[in-house]
Protein backbone atom coordinates (compact mmCIF):
# COMPACT_ATOMS: atom_id res chain seq x y z
CA UNK A 1 0.00 0.00 0.00
CA UNK A 2 1.41 3.35 -1.03
CA UNK A 3 1.58 6.06 1.61
CA UNK A 4 1.18 9.61 0.35
CA UNK A 5 2.95 12.72 1.59
CA UNK A 6 0.08 13.53 3.95
CA UNK A 7 0.26 10.04 5.41
CA UNK A 8 4.00 10.41 6.02
CA UNK A 9 3.42 13.73 7.76
CA UNK A 10 0.78 12.16 10.00
CA UNK A 11 3.07 9.23 10.86
CA UNK A 12 5.91 11.63 11.67
CA UNK A 13 3.72 13.79 13.90
CA UNK A 14 2.36 10.78 15.78
CA UNK A 15 5.72 9.09 16.25
CA UNK A 16 7.89 12.12 17.03
CA UNK A 17 5.51 14.68 18.54
CA UNK A 18 2.23 13.26 19.82
CA UNK A 19 3.52 10.04 21.40
CA UNK A 20 6.43 11.72 23.27
CA UNK A 21 4.15 14.44 24.63
CA UNK A 22 1.22 12.13 25.46
CA UNK A 23 3.44 9.66 27.32
CA UNK A 24 5.78 12.18 28.98
CA UNK A 25 4.58 11.56 32.54
CA UNK A 26 5.02 7.82 32.05
CA UNK A 27 8.41 7.75 30.33
CA UNK A 28 10.01 10.29 32.69
CA UNK A 29 9.10 8.02 35.62
CA UNK A 30 9.30 4.62 33.97
CA UNK A 31 9.30 1.80 36.52
CA UNK A 32 9.37 4.15 39.55
CA UNK A 33 6.81 4.12 42.37
CA UNK A 34 5.40 7.40 43.70
CA UNK A 35 7.52 7.09 46.85
CA UNK A 36 10.66 6.70 44.73
CA UNK A 37 9.78 9.68 42.55
CA UNK A 38 9.40 11.84 45.68
CA UNK A 39 12.33 10.31 47.53
CA UNK A 40 15.24 12.64 48.42
CA UNK A 41 18.49 11.27 47.00
CA UNK A 42 22.13 12.30 47.39
CA UNK A 43 22.94 14.83 44.67
CA UNK A 44 19.45 16.30 44.38
CA UNK A 45 20.83 19.65 45.50
CA UNK A 46 23.33 19.93 42.65
CA UNK A 47 20.76 21.13 40.10
CA UNK A 48 18.63 23.57 42.10
CA UNK A 49 16.38 24.74 39.25
CA UNK A 50 15.82 21.76 36.93
CA UNK A 51 13.90 22.14 33.71
CA UNK A 52 13.92 18.38 33.23
CA UNK A 53 13.76 15.64 35.84
CA UNK A 54 13.44 11.91 35.29
CA UNK A 55 13.32 9.20 37.95
CA UNK A 56 13.35 5.65 36.64
CA UNK A 57 13.75 2.39 38.55
CA UNK A 58 14.11 -1.35 38.16
CA UNK A 59 14.28 -4.37 40.48
CA UNK A 60 17.34 -6.58 40.11
CA UNK A 61 17.58 -10.13 41.45
CA UNK A 62 21.07 -9.57 42.88
CA UNK A 63 22.36 -7.71 45.97
CA UNK A 64 23.79 -4.16 45.66
CA UNK A 65 27.42 -5.32 45.87
CA UNK A 66 26.84 -7.45 42.77
CA UNK A 67 25.11 -4.64 40.87
CA UNK A 68 27.66 -1.96 41.78
CA UNK A 69 30.57 -3.22 39.61
CA UNK A 70 28.45 -2.92 36.46
CA UNK A 71 27.57 0.70 37.23
CA UNK A 72 31.02 2.04 38.08
CA UNK A 73 32.59 0.82 34.84
CA UNK A 74 30.18 2.60 32.47
CA UNK A 75 31.27 5.23 30.00
CA UNK A 76 33.10 6.24 26.85
CA UNK A 77 36.41 4.38 26.45
CA UNK A 78 35.23 2.26 29.36
CA UNK A 79 32.69 -0.58 29.46
CA UNK A 80 29.99 1.23 27.49
CA UNK A 81 26.37 1.86 28.45
CA UNK A 82 24.66 -1.56 28.09
CA UNK A 83 22.21 -0.03 25.65
CA UNK A 84 22.11 0.36 21.86
CA UNK A 85 25.78 0.20 20.88
CA UNK A 86 25.02 0.99 17.24
CA UNK A 87 23.98 4.52 18.30
CA UNK A 88 27.33 5.24 19.96
CA UNK A 89 29.26 3.80 17.05
CA UNK A 90 27.21 5.88 14.63
CA UNK A 91 27.93 9.07 16.60
CA UNK A 92 31.59 8.32 17.21
CA UNK A 93 31.01 7.92 20.93
CA UNK A 94 31.91 4.26 21.30
CA UNK A 95 35.56 3.27 21.75
CA UNK A 96 34.56 0.84 24.48
CA UNK A 97 37.17 -1.52 25.94
CA UNK A 98 35.35 -4.59 24.56
CA UNK A 99 34.26 -2.93 21.30
CA UNK A 100 30.61 -3.09 22.43
CA UNK A 101 29.12 -2.81 25.91
CA UNK A 102 30.98 -5.21 28.18
CA UNK A 103 29.39 -8.46 29.33
CA UNK A 104 32.09 -8.86 31.94
CA UNK A 105 33.28 -6.99 35.00
CA UNK A 106 36.43 -5.12 33.93
CA UNK A 107 38.86 -5.12 36.92
CA UNK A 108 40.85 -2.07 35.83
CA UNK A 109 37.69 0.07 35.72
CA UNK A 110 36.47 -0.70 39.24
CA UNK A 111 38.62 1.69 41.25
CA UNK A 112 36.79 4.98 40.81
CA UNK A 113 36.83 7.92 43.21
CA UNK A 114 35.42 11.40 43.71
CA UNK A 115 36.94 13.74 41.14
CA UNK A 116 37.20 11.13 38.40
CA UNK A 117 35.46 11.84 35.10
CA UNK A 118 33.13 9.56 33.16
CA UNK A 119 32.75 10.73 29.58
CA UNK A 120 29.79 10.47 27.24
CA UNK A 121 32.08 11.24 24.29
CA UNK A 122 35.27 13.21 23.60
CA UNK A 123 33.59 16.51 24.41
CA UNK A 124 31.10 15.81 27.20
CA UNK A 125 31.85 14.26 30.56
CA UNK A 126 30.47 13.95 34.07
CA UNK A 127 32.59 14.42 37.19
CA UNK A 128 31.98 12.07 40.10
CA UNK A 129 31.03 14.28 43.04
CA UNK A 130 29.57 11.82 45.52
CA UNK A 131 30.29 8.15 46.01
CA UNK A 132 29.30 5.59 48.63
CA UNK A 133 29.99 1.99 47.62
CA UNK A 134 27.67 0.16 46.99
CA UNK A 135 24.82 2.60 47.71
CA UNK A 136 25.05 5.59 45.41
CA UNK A 137 27.02 7.30 42.67
CA UNK A 138 26.46 10.95 41.74
CA UNK A 139 27.91 12.47 38.55
CA UNK A 140 27.67 16.13 37.53
CA UNK A 141 28.26 18.05 34.30
CA UNK A 142 28.10 21.85 34.71
CA UNK A 143 29.35 23.72 31.65
CA UNK A 144 29.39 27.23 30.21
CA UNK A 145 28.55 26.18 26.65
CA UNK A 146 30.31 29.20 25.14
CA UNK A 147 33.65 28.81 26.89
CA UNK A 148 33.46 25.09 27.65
CA UNK A 149 34.47 25.80 31.25
CA UNK A 150 32.81 24.76 34.50
CA UNK A 151 30.82 27.57 36.12
CA UNK A 152 29.83 28.43 39.69
CA UNK A 153 26.15 28.42 40.68
CA UNK A 154 26.63 31.89 42.19
CA UNK A 155 27.04 33.34 38.69
CA UNK A 156 25.18 31.67 35.82
CA UNK A 157 26.67 32.33 32.36
CA UNK A 158 24.69 33.48 29.35
CA UNK A 159 24.48 29.93 28.01
CA UNK A 160 24.97 26.84 30.10
CA UNK A 161 24.09 23.22 30.74
CA UNK A 162 23.86 21.82 34.26
CA UNK A 163 22.90 18.19 34.79
CA UNK A 164 23.53 15.24 37.01
CA UNK A 165 22.99 11.49 37.06
CA UNK A 166 22.24 9.74 40.34
CA UNK A 167 22.44 5.97 40.72
CA UNK A 168 20.89 4.83 44.00
CA UNK A 169 20.91 1.19 45.07
CA UNK A 170 18.36 0.17 47.70
CA UNK A 171 18.79 -3.33 49.18
CA UNK A 172 15.63 -5.46 49.18
CA UNK A 173 14.74 -8.66 51.05
CA UNK A 174 15.87 -11.86 49.40
CA UNK A 175 19.19 -10.47 48.19
CA UNK A 176 17.62 -8.15 45.62
CA UNK A 177 18.26 -4.52 44.68
CA UNK A 178 16.04 -1.65 43.73
CA UNK A 179 18.07 0.50 41.34
CA UNK A 180 16.94 4.11 40.91
CA UNK A 181 18.38 6.28 38.14
CA UNK A 182 17.56 9.97 38.49
CA UNK A 183 18.61 12.47 35.83
CA UNK A 184 18.43 16.25 36.20
CA UNK A 185 18.75 18.84 33.48
CA UNK A 186 18.96 22.63 33.54
CA UNK A 187 20.07 24.86 30.67
CA UNK A 188 19.84 28.22 29.00
CA UNK A 189 20.30 28.78 25.29
CA UNK A 190 22.33 26.78 22.83
CA UNK A 191 22.06 23.03 22.42
CA UNK A 192 20.43 22.57 25.82
CA UNK A 193 17.14 24.00 24.54
CA UNK A 194 17.23 21.68 21.53
CA UNK A 195 18.01 18.61 23.67
CA UNK A 196 14.91 19.24 25.78
CA UNK A 197 12.55 18.81 22.82
CA UNK A 198 9.90 16.12 23.05
CA UNK A 199 11.39 13.70 20.50
CA UNK A 200 14.90 13.85 21.98
CA UNK A 201 13.54 13.58 25.51
CA UNK A 202 11.66 10.46 24.44
CA UNK A 203 14.81 9.16 22.76
CA UNK A 204 16.70 9.64 26.03
CA UNK A 205 14.05 7.50 27.74
CA UNK A 206 14.53 4.70 25.21
CA UNK A 207 18.27 4.72 25.90
CA UNK A 208 17.86 4.95 29.69
CA UNK A 209 15.35 2.11 29.79
CA UNK A 210 17.67 -0.16 27.82
CA UNK A 211 20.55 0.95 30.06
CA UNK A 212 18.73 -0.14 33.23
CA UNK A 213 17.63 -3.41 31.67
CA UNK A 214 21.22 -3.98 30.54
CA UNK A 215 22.52 -3.56 34.10
CA UNK A 216 19.82 -5.89 35.39
CA UNK A 217 20.57 -8.57 32.80
CA UNK A 218 24.30 -8.54 33.49
CA UNK A 219 24.04 -8.49 37.28
CA UNK A 220 21.54 -11.35 37.32
CA UNK A 221 23.46 -13.50 34.83
CA UNK A 222 26.64 -13.26 36.90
Amino acid sequence: MEIGCLGLVVIFLVAFVIVPLATRGWHLNWGAAAAEINKTLPGDELVPHPKSLATRAITIDAPPDKVWPWIVQIGYQRAGWYTYDWFYKMTGSAGFVDNGSSDRIVPELQDIKVGDKININKMVGYEILQLDKPRYLVMLSRTDTKSGKTFDLKQYPEQYMNGDWIYFLEPLPGGKTRLILRQYGDWRGGIGTFSSSGPLEFGAFIMARKHLIGIKKRAESH
